[in-house]
């Protein structure tokens, strides 16, 4: 039976330490993504870790990912670790577009 993957709090970026401390897994007030995902949004600098392998801060507002990308994303955070040359060409691309100008176009 396979092991179901590590789950990371995630929570935004303006919350208070007491925000932090009184909220739980189960009430709905964050979010939660896989361990890849977590390093995934570390490596482009999307959340910081504040307690490692359990809890990240989203560096910006972002839109939720749902769906297909939900699931690319762990897929893709692995293949990344393996040091796959499309992989890395992605992680990439995805890179310069979050450093380029909002008004350019790719």
């Amino acid at each position: 039976m396979a092991r179901k993957p590590r789950r990371v709090c995630v929570i935004p970026h303006w919350w208070t330490e007491e925000q932090k401390a009184n909220s739980s897994c189960g009430d709905g007030s964050h979010k939660h993504v896989t361990q890849a995902d977590a390093n995934l949004g570390v490596s482009m600098k999307d959340y910081v870790w504040l307690i490692e392998e359990r809890i990240v801060r989203e560096m910006r507002i972002r839109a939720n990912i749902r769906d297909l990308s939900a699931k690319v994303g762990s897929y893709l955070a692995k293949r990344i670790r393996q040091k796959a040359d499309w992989a890395l060409t992605m992680q990439a691309q995805m890179q310069c577009r979050r450093e380029a100008p909002q008004d350019s176009v790719f």
